[in-house]
């Protein structure tokens, strides 16, 4: 249907009272009106609602021949009314590398064979459409990878692949030579990495691209687009001849064609693993059967075993008093920062639990926030009260709360064995069963349920724990030798500390200054600070391992998905004076989401630094893999 009968706009800002006017001139005429790009008026969606719930069902106003199509990508803003009452399509992308190679050879404009012989270099338009094709797949289906596949999943789609093919034939017609840099930067900087916001996604993008657009791909045969020799461009000249080889490359790929390590596949299965367990675990009834304990009593006894185990607010005044703020060691400063970002975080956490326990005992209102305490702990969540005043975590409660107390520990000592011992025989009386079967077999599915909460929870509590254990040990003992990287709240003014006294001693003004690494033998303590700079640990490397033997970054072991990194030295130095090496340029995350915003310090919430490491292999070969190390891990 085209003409007057239809009408199309798409939304943004000013355009919800175009849209409604043009709703309203077509529920008289009885024609079309399609609304584009819904998810961009979030605000004007609620009036949308108000059109489809109150004008359009009126049947002596609204004529039966008019339609409203309206076009989004998913958003949390669009009106479930709107989804319920509506014929919902979706153009989703086919899943595996196989299909949506097919798709695209069965689609316009390629399937079109004017379209597929107009070019003027044949032999060299067909290898490269093939391998923008090939491209094309391999950006999208390195999504179900997660973060090892791109640190934000884009929304490549159909139209990225069709502009940049008509692009390729275009220059490819209009130039006597390949223009393979102009393609590249139009296809990797344009036409897809116009998508991309992430310089690291950017980054590994073209590096992907360069398997694709270089000069082998055109001059050699059968170019291998992995390292087995599975995949590669067939030399065909005829349309057919490509759509037989798609149809006869395998189902189920290997990560080696996605340049990621075999261990890609275990880190997508657990994905996959947890999230269907989440959704399990949110299905599960809240209330006791039988004779089991319940939710209230739970969340009692959980909110007192945190309670237990969190450590008084740091006094800051003593603090300041035993590292005064001097003009030769930043680090004081970095210290007390730290402690009052902590002292905020613990009171939160503490005033909220007491409010819990006051609440399940009627002594206060259960509010919105304290019921949103009450169901992230029953599920073993981050609550979004203690998050908002939080370091960036995955960890479930608690790794979280433990793993906190562990770094408020650094800046007393560990349970006596008498009371471990106690508390465990506690623990596995509490499980003794001596009742019938039936009550017994609800007791169990309710312990159970319990089981999935109480082991996240200790890993949000470790986490918490630890933390607070690292500053209380920096504020007994001293500075550290060697500085739990993993432990601060904020990890980029520690890093700043460090430059700002290395400029103060030797009179250099910090912008010149940056760092230099070495990764040292030792796996977590040295026996004295370094003269420059600082010892860190407490890092891991997801996608390859650092070599002991060979000093260099190496392949991962099977089936072990992290490393654990040993102590790096943070070489302070004059950027102008570093020498270039061969290196992987590797990204330090906070956590294993690496997807980050900025904040109002012009800093990532998530992305920490680049750590330059030995490599005897391409830099891109680690980008590919998407080698990175994390802080934290999530458990």
């Amino acid at each position: 249907m085209s003409g007057p009968g239809l009408q199309t706009i798409s939304l943004g800002q000013g355009q919800g009272p175009i849209a409604a006017a043009m709703i309203d001139k077509a529920i008289e005429q009885g024609t079309w009106v399609v609304l584009q790009n819904c998810h961009l008026a979030s605000s004007w969606l609620p009036t949308l609602e108000k059109i489809c719930e109150e004008v359009i069902p009126d049947p002596e106003r609204t004529k039966s021949t008019f339609r409203l199509w309206l076009t989004s990508y998913p958003s949390p803003e669009f009106p479930v009314s709107v989804l319920q009452n509506g014929v919902k399509m979706t153009n989703e992308p086919p899943k595996g590398l196989r299909a949506n190679l097919l798709r695209s050879y069965l689609n316009d404009p390629i399937s079109d064979t004017t379209f597929f012989h107009g070019c003027n270099k044949p032999e060299t338009w067909k290898k490269l459409l093939f391998g923008l094709c090939f491209f094309h797949a391999l950006v999208q289906e390195r999504r179900k990878f997660g973060p090892l596949g791109w640190n934000i999943p884009y929304e490549f789609n159909e139209s990225d692949l069709r502009i940049s093919v008509r692009q390729q034939q275009m220059f490819l017609n209009d130039y006597d030579e390949v223009p393979l840099e102009a393609l590249t930067y139009l296809i990797g900087e344009c036409n897809y990495g116009g998508r991309v916001t992430d310089d690291h996604d950017r980054r590994l993008l073209n590096s992907l691209l360069e398997n694709f657009y270089n000069q082998d791909s055109i001059q050699k045969s059968h170019y291998r687009y992995s390292s087995s020799g599975s995949y590669y461009c067939p030399d065909s000249e005829n349309y057919q001849g490509y759509l037989e080889y798609i149809k006869g490359l395998p189902f189920i790929v290997s990560p080696e064609v996605f340049g990621l390590h075999e261990n890609a596949d275990i880190t997508k299965d657990q994905q996959e693993t947890t999230q269907l367990f989440d959704g399990i675990l949110t299905t599960l009834p809240r209330q006791a059967q039988g004779g089991a304990r319940s939710t209230q009593q739970i969340i009692e006894d959980l909110a007192s075993d945190i309670l237990s185990k969190l450590p008084p607010d740091f006094n800051l005044e003593d603090v300041q008093g035993k590292y005064p703020v001097r003009y030769e060691e930043s680090m004081n400063t970095v210290l007390f920062q730290e402690l009052i970002r902590f002292n905020r975080l613990t009171s939160v956490v503490r005033n909220s639990l007491h409010d819990v326990l006051k609440a399940i005992k009627g002594m206060v209102v259960m509010s919105a926030e304290l019921e949103d305490v009450f169901d992230s702990m029953m599920v073993g969540k981050v609550p979004v009260m203690w998050a908002a005043k939080s370091y960036p975590s995955l960890k479930p409660m608690g790794s979280y709360v433990s793993d906190l107390i562990a770094r408020l520990q650094f800046f007393k000592v560990s349970r006596p064995i008498g009371s471990y011992v106690s508390d465990l025989i506690a623990r596995l009386q509490f499980f003794k069963v001596s009742r019938p079967i039936g009550s017994y077999v609800s007791d169990l599915i309710a312990r159970l349920q319990f089981f999935k909460v109480s082991r996240p929870i200790g890993s949000y509590v470790s986490d918490l724990i630890a933390r607070l254990q690292f500053f209380k040990t920096w504020i007994n003992d001293g500075m550290p030798t060697v500085f739990w990287l993993s432990g601060f709240y904020f990890t980029q003014s520690f890093l700043t500390g460090s430059l700002q006294n290395y400029a103060r001693r030797y009179r250099i003004p910090i912008d010149h200054l940056g760092f230099e690494f070495e990764v040292m033998d030792q796996e977590s303590e040295m026996d004295t600070k370094p003269n420059d700079g600082v010892y860190i640990r407490g890092l891991f490397m997801e996608g390859a391992r650092w070599s002991r033997q060979t000093k260099v970054i190496d392949e991962s072991n099977p089936k072990i998905l992290f490393d654990t990194v040993p102590v790096i030295w943070f070489k302070p130095g004059v950027k102008a004076d570093f020498k270039a090496k061969q290196s992987y340029e590797c990204p330090v995350y906070k956590t294993s989401a690496r997807r980050g915003v900025l904040s109002t310090t012009g800093h990532s919430t998530n992305f920490v630094l680049d750590i330059q490491l030995p490599s005897d292999r391409p830099h891109t070969h680690w980008i590919n893999r998407g080698v990175a190390m994390l802080c934290q891990l999530d458990d």
